[in-house]
């Protein structure tokens, strides 16, 4: 109960969190400090069931806030005026007590910005602080309205100059703000040998002296502490001068609020005494007008390069011109305030003249007297005294101009000179190193502009330069036509521009039997085109321009696959941009996206491993990983733009929607609207509009897991409630790893290869951007979850045993039928100390059980390293049925009785035996085998025995008999001895 007091009440209704949500909880914050109160004290509950917000806002209205005041904070010094103790006066109140009003009012729409809130409790603090009357110039609302229109300039005039008080309100403002980018002066003259000449780079024409020197400063790219680079020192002149200050502070002001890499980075500042000196980053080459009057450095300046040096000052206008809630005019665009890199990038200087526009302000100018560099001036300030982004524009078209031609424009009459060259068609102002190799008659060059890109590049130059200031074309187009030049020029080295006619006979005309699905931003057709070697499959992308969100993304797409070519990155096989279509030819992959196979069981595990290290690959590339100057973030990292060949290899398609961002960018993040397919998209970058390459490896992480589960992200929150992030969390917290695999490859994965995948994948979904892996990590993983998988499955089948290494074929055809085979003295040798029975043995039992164990569960663990399946042998799986009297359901583990001879008869060839396997099988065969040698012997011993009963039985039987001869024989004899006598007695 008491935390609602804090809520926004809109999102109460709602249950949708914006910005304006925190900012209605800080203004209740800031009530709690004023008041010395919590939101939730009975004392305001009594007063209004709605507690300390309802009763602020009516005591505001009705002019009785200071009744609010923590009493504490009080003195009363007399009846009509209240001073708090701490020093404040009464407008450091009102400014304190407005602003929280402001902050807590009912609808959304009404509350100010954090910047707003930020600026106005700075301003409270520094009336506060200084003890005076506010000084500041205030707008409609009342609000701090912090501009430098009225800051005047050498060579220029402005009315309204601010007082000596006004700086003191900004220097604070912005010494308070850029503090820990504060570098003491006895630094930067150590590191300078106190500003020598050897450390001296070069005097600009405006005084500033600009020195090079290793120097410890802010570690901008980091955000914390310190570290030491190169960086250049750029010194005002040394004036005791009010003026030169402001436009000092203002420079710093400007420079701590812009974050783009084609401009210069504030790194550190020094004010002391009559010393201004700011701190940016290093380039390591001369200014573009040194270029251009140096012959020998001009010659390095190819057409291409100085296409690129006018899209990077281009964007670096369109920024500030458009990008940013304060908009900024920098008023001085010539060749000596565009600086060069070692890679000849561009960034724009000094914006020491630049001026602010109000928030969200439409572009009425800002009033101007200027007398600065006429070559460069908008004509049409003499005229209307204003100052516009178009002013901006006037100036980028004379430098254009100069690029073109090879000379710098120090007349006012060259601007003239060029329009009047560019309106005829001639071509005698233009630079003649790039139109060396050149036919007299034809302007097709070697090294220099195409037609194509030569006409687009003057169309826009000249749209630049028209005498009225609305008449010429916002930063946007000039970016989008500068990047269209840019593409006819690599079209003329590397990639046809083909015809609009033959692109729709190849698909015909765009017939809808040859459409074969929708991208980002148009429909994709199937065709077949032809050219030198005959028909070739293509597949075109048509743009759908009709709600002009096709042209930038055309462009981008374009720019992304003529710079970044890699066998990973799908190929460009041409481009058409005629009559309004815009239409990207690519290579033609036959068997279509990945996300028609997650469930398709012949994508084994090794394929699937081969895809997900194919698409590291090509992100790790994109990402900058291979040493481009600038680095890709696809934004929309899915399966469908994943695309696979006849051998599986995946390439990384559909860029419309990707951006392209230095390397060595200031920051790591861009601010841009969320875009990206939901279910794929970071959720940080959904919620906060920061774009990083982290979120290409949160994508990435989803795909990785769609291919382990065999399902898509949409399947698991269609069956499961849940997107796929959200389910693999809540399954890995009950610790149901093995669960999520998709059923089918479930069996063909070891364990070790497993956990490796799950680990990497896991780590790309985290919550926190620092703690996902790099591309380079998840590639490193991606590839040990491969080793482990292939080295497991060699293990498994380094060993393959012909059964008649172990067990003579012709036994089985003798136990079965109860014969004998022929003699085979020449059984073929195993590699192992496998024993081998002898053809005259019969099969042991235990054997023969022994030997149907292993192999079932060496065939139940083994994978085909090519179909990477179970192995089962067609004879195992006819007769492995389930056993009806086992009571468990195990098919590969109980045999039918009477069968084991007949499969075993049946294999006689190859059988898989896993390491565990063979090693049992060597054990229990020595068994086997001492067992036999033992049966054996008892068995002779035996034989023996019953031998020596036989002879002794025979022996006793003859004597037995000899003795019932001799007793009869002795009978005999005593009857005829006695019969005379027996005879006479009976007579």
């Amino acid at each position: 109960m008491e935390l609602s007091f804090h809520v926004d009440p809109e999102y109460k209704k709602s249950h949708k969190a914006k910005r304006e949500s925190d900012v209605y909880s800080f203004g209740v914050v800031l009530l709690e400090i004023l008041t010395g109160r919590h939101v939730f004290d009975s004392n305001y509950s009594t007063k209004s069931h709605k507690g300390l917000v309802h009763v602020a806002r009516r005591n505001f209205l009705n002019g009785t806030m200071e009744d609010m005041i923590d009493p504490t904070l009080k003195e009363e010094t007399n009846k009509k005026s209240c001073i708090p103790n701490r020093g404040a006066n009464k407008d450091s109140l009102h400014t304190f007590i407005k602003i929280a009003n402001e902050c807590i009012e009912e609808t959304q729409d009404q509350r100010p910005t954090m910047k707003v809130v930020l600026k106005e409790l700075e301003r409270a603090l520094f009336i506060q602080v200084h003890q005076e009357e506010p000084i500041q110039q205030l707008d409609k609302d009342n609000r701090l309205k912090i501009t430098t229109q009225e800051i005047p300039e050498k060579g220029v005039q402005r009315p309204n100059k601010k007082t000596p008080l006004e700086l003191l309100y900004i220097k604070a403002v912005m010494l308070t703000r850029l503090k820990h980018l504060e570098i003491p002066l006895t630094q930067i003259q150590s590191a300078t040998n106190n500003f020598s000449e050897a450390y001296l780079v070069k005097v600009l024409f405006d005084g500033h002296r600009l020195y090079r020197a290793d120097i410890e400063h802010f570690d901008e790219e980091n955000g914390s502490s310190k570290r030491r680079s190169t960086v250049i020192i750029k010194r005002y002149p040394m004036e005791d001068d009010f003026h030169d200050e402001v436009l000092f502070l203002k420079e710093i002001t400007i420079l701590g609020t812009v974050k783009h890499p084609n401009i210069v980075t504030l790194l550190g500042f020094c004010l002391e005494a009559s010393e201004k000196i700011l701190v940016i980053d290093n380039f390591s080459n001369e200014f573009l007008g040194d270029y251009l009057v140096n012959l020998k450095d001009k010659r390095v300046l190819t057409w291409e390069k100085r296409l690129k040096i006018c899209i990077d000052v281009a964007h670096a206008l369109r920024h500030i011109h458009t990008a940013m809630e304060h908009g900024i005019i920098n008023g001085d665009i010539w060749s000596y305030n565009i600086c060069l890199d070692e890679n000849l990038g561009a960034k724009i200087v000094n914006f020491w003249i630049s001026e602010f526009l109000p928030p969200n302000q439409e572009d009425h100018g800002t009033d101007i007297n200027w007398s600065g560099r006429q070559a460069y001036t908008d004509p049409d300030i003499k005229k209307t005294h204003r100052l516009k982004r178009a002013s901006d524009v006037y100036s980028f078209g004379i430098v254009l101009f100069e690029i073109l031609c090879g000379r710098l424009c120090m007349d006012p009459g060259y601007a003239h000179v060029f329009i009047q060259g560019a309106r005829r068609g001639t071509l005698d102002v233009i630079d003649p190193i790039i139109k060396e190799e050149t036919d007299e008659n034809i302007f097709v060059l070697n090294s220099g502009p195409n037609k194509d890109s030569l006409h687009t590049f003057i169309e826009i130059a000249h749209k630049c330069l028209e005498q009225t200031q609305d008449q010429r074309p916002t930063m946007k187009v000039v970016v989008e036509e500068l990047e269209k030049a840019l593409l006819f020029q690599k079209d003329n080295k590397d990639n046809p521009r083909m015809l609009l006619e033959d692109i729709k006979r190849a698909t015909q005309n765009f017939s809808s039997v040859n459409f074969i699905g929708r991208g980002g931003f148009g429909s994709v057709y199937k065709g077949n085109l032809q050219d030198d070697d005959g028909f070739k499959t293509i597949v075109a992308k048509r743009l759908d321009t009709k709600f002009g969100q096709g042209e930038q993304q055309f462009l981008t797409e374009l720019q992304i696959l003529l710079d970044y070519k890699h066998q990973n990155v799908i190929g460009l096989a041409g481009y058409c941009d005629e009559n309004d279509e815009k239409v990207i030819i690519y290579e033609y992959l036959s068997r279509g996206s990945l996300d028609r196979y997650l469930n398709d069981s012949s994508l084994t595990w090794v394929k699937r491993l081969n895809i997900c290290i194919d698409v590291a690959r090509a992100l790790d590339f994109l990402h900058g990983g291979v040493g481009k100057q600038a680095k890709v973030i696809h934004r929309d990292i899915k399966t469908e733009n994943i695309l696979l060949n006849d051998d599986w290899k995946a390439k990384l398609a559909d860029f419309g929607l990707s951006l392209i961002c230095p390397i060595n960018k200031e920051t790591d993040y861009i601010i841009d609207h969320a875009c990206g397919t939901e279910g794929y998209v970071d959720p940080l970058y959904r919620q906060s509009g920061f774009l990083t390459i982290e979120s290409d490896i949160y994508s990435f992480g989803v795909v990785l897991f769609e291919i382990l589960c065999g399902r898509s992200t949409f399947a698991i929150r269609k069956h499961e409630g849940d997107y796929l992030p959200d389910f693999i969390r809540k399954n890995f917290k009950e610790g149901k790893h093995a669960e999520v695999v998709f059923n089918q490859i479930r069996e063909q994965i070891v364990h070790k290869s497993l956990t490796t995948f799950q680990e990497i994948a896991y780590q790309c979904l985290h919550h926190e951007r620092e703690k996902r892996p790099t591309t380079k990590e998840v590639l490193k993983e991606l590839k040990k979850a491969l080793k482990s998988q292939e080295e497991q499955v060699q293990g498994q089948q380094h060993m393959k045993l012909q059964l008649s290494d172990i067990i003579p074929v012709h036994s089985l055809d003798r136990d079965e039928e109860g014969s004998s085979g022929p003699n085979d003295d020449t059984l073929p040798e195993t590699d192992g100390d496998i024993p081998q029975l002898s053809n005259e043995d019969s099969i042991d039992q235990d054997y023969l059980d022994l030997l149907f164990k292993l192999i079932i569960e060496s065939n139940k663990d083994s994978i085909d390293s090519e179909t990477g399946k179970q192995v089962q042998h067609p004879e195992l799986s006819k007769h492995t049925e389930q056993d009806p009297v086992s009571p468990t359901d195990r098919k590969a583990t109980s045999i039918l009785p009477g069968s084991k001879q007949q499969v075993l008869k049946h294999l006689k060839q190859d059988v898989i035996l896993g390491d565990h396997q063979v090693r049992v099988l060597k054990e229990e065969l020595h068994k086997v085998e001492m067992a036999n040698k033992s049966r054996l012997a008892l068995i002779q011993a035996l034989e023996e025995d019953e031998e020596d009963d036989d002879d002794d039985h025979k022996h006793w039987k003859k004597k037995k008999m000899m003795m019932v001869i001799i007793i009869i024989f002795g009978m005999m004899l005593v009857m005829i001895l006695f019969w005379n006598k027996f005879s006479m007695f009976f007579i």
